[in-house]
């Protein structure tokens, strides 16, 4: 009994050997499969011809030979193609190629998030798995794997004439089998050149450094091409830190994933989502030289009659109600195709859908159906540039003059701040005045700097001398202020750089308007919530430091391009901003003004972000003025952006709660 319950175990045992052990043949046109590996573009055809059933337009065709480029020789290469163009999945193909022929071993999908990059790795799971081209003429690759259906668990005993394979496949990682390919008339098993190559995976976010694998003889292997996926997402593209990060990873975290002996290749595929991304800035040359940049809008050159094609798409939206299945629009084309064709030009003629005749009709079709904003970044690789960045000039600073005579308050504009910035040892105590009406806008009544030249503390000065030079300074300036006639109802000193001396000066000045110390914060570090915070308005509060000091933080981002919208608008414009009349004439004021100006502003993870760029050379001390007067406002209760207003206009309205 127990000598059957032995056969019977060894039967089993014999069966689930066999059952784990593969075999397979040469194979089936060894000479195909040599000669289609000499032509990238011809082996996709033939082995991925599901994938790609249209034929290859130029810009494809150039795309592959670029690829191979860059296999052979190294490099990098960036490529912009309109949304379903192929640039991906042609990478794919190129490196599964790539990976059979052995002239890459080891290959890394990124993409923006680790999901995205484990659904590269399906793709090429599914071509394996199912593709029985691949299987015929690469059986050392694909019978294995057939021969496990797929399942992981059951790859991790298989075998291949008795010898193990260390196949590996799990959602974001592919080993390739360690199997012979057999010689068609001996018999004789060869090294395959395929043999453990590599596919891995992971979100650009995710950790990329350090990656290598060991094979089992000890040899150590480290990724030698990297396909990096459309890198970033919407959210990333409008954020200036994500950009730099991501752009960071790859030009560092990326280009050091090789070993010593051979560099990283790198394809990045990627879509312009917004003006100056990710995107935007590795496929421009002159941003990225060490990329091979190319874009590759769809529509080479527009149509030339586009009433014309307005008329198309009457015809066409009238269709989609009478659900024609788009022929009235294939017949108004096909009747005045030669009209609606002159001029343009398209990347992939081949390319029409559905319903569409061609490549042109395809195009137009989408260019109404998306609207233009969204055809331009999702064909076209030219995303509109943000409609409401500002160009201030100097002509809109000198245009806003008004005929009111300096220190002349016009009797609609009831609260008036003032702003002193502090730079005793550069340019002084630079210093403005500014009205404002019930709706937020603006007119500067005065402006000045004391000294008239020079700085305020002289050269060798001690530290002590500087804190007395500016006590006394600031005392000069706000009794001039005082003198003026002007019903001032808050003035702001900057204490960015002298905190305690202005502190000190605050504490002791005895002056008919109220006095506080102010600290500008850029937008990603102001902070209007927390204990330390006594009360908030729009864009300016009042907190308490350690010391239990108390000053006015305002958001100096926010309220800069508040000012630079207002003087762009003009004197007479709501929200708008005047100047007295000159003399003295204002071209010093203005370039102050223009020498600072919005070049790019984004939502990052703590907020908005601004981007400025600054003249060379240039001083901005009375923008800083102004945006101290504007902040100021504020806290009086006057919004540019009707979040809170004063209920009543009244002159020497006191903040009496504002105890520094």
């Amino acid at each position: 009994m127990t000598s059957d319950k032995q056969k019977n175990l060894n039967k089993v045992h014999a069966f689930r050997e066999r059952e784990r052990d593969c075999k397979y043949g040469p194979p089936a046109d060894y000479k195909r499969r040599c000669k289609l590996e000499k032509d990238t573009e011809s082996w996709l055809k033939f082995y991925l011809s599901e994938t790609f059933p249209l034929p290859f337009a130029a810009i494809h065709k150039n795309y592959i030979r670029d690829l191979d480029y860059i296999s052979e020789n190294g490099g990098w290469k960036a490529i912009v193609f309109p949304r379903g163009s192929g640039k991906t999945t042609i990478a794919q193909g190129a490196a599964l190629k790539y990976l059979l022929t052995g002239s890459t071993k080891y290959a890394v999908m990124i993409a923006a998030r680790a999901e995205f990059a484990r659904n590269l790795i399906k793709s090429f799971k599914s071509w394996l798995l199912h593709n029985d081209r691949l299987a015929a003429d690469y059986p050392e690759v694909c019978a294995p794997i057939r021969h496990t259906r797929g399942i992981p668990q059951a790859m991790k005993t298989l075998t291949a004439f008795g010898e193990p394979v260390f196949l590996e496949w799990t959602a974001d990682k592919i080993v390739l089998p360690d199997t012979p390919r057999l010689d068609g008339k001996s018999g004789k098993k060869n090294i395959s050149s395929s043999a453990s190559g590599i596919i891995d995976s992971d979100g650009i976010t995710g950790a990329i450094r350090g990656r290598n694998y060991t094979l089992p003889n000890g040899t150590m292997l480290r990724p030698d091409l990297c396909i990096v996926d459309d890198p970033q997402t919407k959210e990333s593209a409008k954020s200036l830190q994500q950009t730099d990060d991501r752009l960071s990873v790859i030009k560092a975290d990326v280009a050091g994933l090789a070993g010593p002996s051979k560099d990283i290749r790198i394809i990045v595929p990627c879509t312009i989502i917004e003006t100056n991304d990710l995107a935007d800035q590795i496929s421009d040359p002159a941003k990225s030289p060490d990329f091979i940049g190319e874009r590759h809008p769809f529509f080479v050159s527009m149509p030339e009659n586009m009433e014309l094609w307005e008329k198309y798409n009457e015809v066409r939206i009238q269709g989609l109600a009478d659900r024609d299945r788009g022929e009235a629009a294939k017949k108004f084309y096909l009747k005045n195709r030669k009209a609606l064709d002159k001029g343009a030009v398209v990347s992939w003629p081949e390319r029409c859908g559905d319903n569409a005749m061609d490549g042109i009709q395809w195009g137009m079709d989408k260019y109404f159906q998306l609207g233009v904003a969204a055809f331009q970044t999702e064909l076209q690789g030219a995303p509109l540039p943000p409609a409401e960045m500002i160009r201030i000039k100097k002509e809109h600073v000198l245009e806003c003059e008004t005929a009111f005579p300096r220190w002349t308050i016009p009797e609609q504009y009831f609260s008036t701040t003032a702003f002193i910035d502090c730079n005793p040892r550069t340019s002084g105590l630079h210093w403005a005045v500014s009205s404002f009406d019930k709706d937020a806008c603006g007119h500067v009544c005065a402006y000045g700097v004391h000294p008239g030249k020079g700085p305020l503390v002289p050269d060798g000065a001690s530290d002590a001398q500087e804190d007395a030079l500016l006590f006394e300074g600031l005392r000069k300036v706000c009794e001039s202020l005082a003198k003026s006639g002007a019903k001032i109802d808050l003035l702001m000193i900057d204490g960015g750089y002298k905190f305690a001396t202005v502190v000190k000066f605050v504490r002791a000045g005895r002056f008919p308007f109220q006095l506080a110390v102010s600290r500008g914060r850029a937008a990603t570090k102001y902070l209007d919530t927390g204990r330390d915070v006594l009360k908030a308005m729009p864009n300016i509060h009042l907190r308490k430091n350690a010391q239990n000091e108390r000053y006015l933080s305002h958001n100096a981002d926010v309220v800069r391009e508040i000012v630079h919208r207002a003087f762009v608008a003009g004197k007479d414009a709501p929200g708008g901003i005047g100047l007295h009349k000159s003399p003295p004439f204002h071209e010093d004021f203005a370039n102050h003004i223009i020498s600072t100006k919005l070049t790019d502003k984004a939502e990052g993870e703590r907020g908005t972000m601004y981007r400025w760029g600054k003249i060379p050379g240039s001083e901005d001390h009375w923008l800083d003025c102004i945006v101290g007067c504007y902040a100021g406002a504020s806290w009086l209760g006057i919004s540019s952006n009707n979040e809170k207003r004063i209920k009543s206009p009244r002159r020497g309205l006191r903040i009496k709660q504002l105890k520094i």
